[in-house]
This record gives C-alpha cells, sequence and structure tokens, in this order.
C-alpha cells in the first residue's frame, strides 16, 4: 500500500490551456454530434451543450478540465477524452505519460478540495499550478501503478453491474 502525499498540479501536468469561447451564444448549437462545450456547470462533465465544430475554438482532450470558478462548480475537475469547446472560464491540464484511469483518479482527488474555489476565490492560472493534490505515492512519487490498477477494479464492478442490470432486463422481456 502507498502512502499519501501532497504533489503541486505543475508537477503532475506536462500542460496547461486555457479555455478559448468568451461568447457561448455565439456558438452554433448541434442536435448530431458536433464538440461539447465545456464550461462551470455542477453536472454532466460540465457539457453545456453541444456545438457545430469551430476548429479555432476547438481543444484536444485527454486530460483533466478544471473549473477555475462558477455557479458552485469552481474547483471541480472533470476527465475530458476527445476534443471540446471550452469556455474562458475552464482550464485543461495534460500529461501524455498519463491515461484515462490516471486522469479519473486524479479528478477525483481535486473534487474532494473543490469547496477552496469559488466566485470570490477563482482558480487562476498560477493558483492552478502551485495548487496541491494528495496522491498515493511510492519513494516520493505519485504512484501511478496503484492508481490505475484502483480505478480499474472500479471500472470492472460497473461493469459487472451494467452487465447484470442489462441481463436482467433482457430476462424480463423474453
Amino acid at each position: 500500500m502507498s502512502s499519501w502525499e501532497a504533489f503541486p498540479m505543475e508537477q503532475i501536468f506536462t500542460e496547461f490551456e486555457k479555455g478559448k469561447c468568451s461568447n457561448a451564444v455565439a456558438l452554433t448549437p448541434s442536435d448530431n454530434g458536433g464538440l461539447p462545450y465545456i464550461g462551470a456547470k455542477f453536472t454532466d462533465g460540465g457539457v453545456m451543450k453541444f456545438t457545430k465544430k469551430e476548429p479555432r475554438l476547438a481543444m484536444d482532450g485527454n486530460g483533466i478540465i478544471f473549473v477555475n470558478s462558477g455557479d458552485g462548480s469552481g474547483g471541480l475537475a472533470f476527465y475530458k477524452r476527445e476534443k471540446f469547446i471550452g469556455s474562458t472560464g475552464i482550464s485543461i491540464g495534460r500529461n501524455p505519460k498519463l491515461n484515462k484511469y490516471h486522469f479519473m483518479f486524479i479528478a477525483t482527488s481535486i473534487c474532494k478540495n473543490a469547496n477552496k474555489y469559488g466566485f470570490g476565490y477563482a482558480r487562476t492560472e498560477k493558483r492552478l499550478k502551485r495548487d496541491r493534490i494528495l496522491l498515493p505515492a511510492k519513494s516520493g512519487q505519485p504512484d501511478w501503478k496503484y492508481m490505475e490498477n484502483y480505478m480499474r477494479k472500479i471500472e470492472q464492478k460497473l461493469l459487472t453491474r451494467y452487465k447484470k442490470y442489462l441481463g436482467s432486463i433482457l430476462q424480463a422481456k423474453s
């Protein structure tokens, strides 16, 4: 078992990028596909709506979305795999060496301290980089293997529960 240590975000992420969309009203809605528009929303992984693709505003995923301030969602974090359009109220942190399991574990840990941010105390780029996150560690470094294995076990439990649920629905229909 690992011990837990606090690591600055700038040690975990190799890149930070701020959202580019300052006018969500100007985005053209899309009913079938498109890109998710991510903003300061408490639920649905921050997805506010789906929009037509806007190449100049599109951002690469495979990182953690940080809600910098917002309507009760300031301080939250979400893993985002695919491309998206981000509001100026969010940032994304990336590290090409990390996978979805690492990101999901980290996002959960970040959300444990979300209450420190809000309208009166927004997450700035400087605060984001210096913010510290508690993670399992071995020899003073994040224990990536532990985090990945832990999240894989959770994923497997959820998939098993979902398959059982689907099986019961199919059995009831026959």
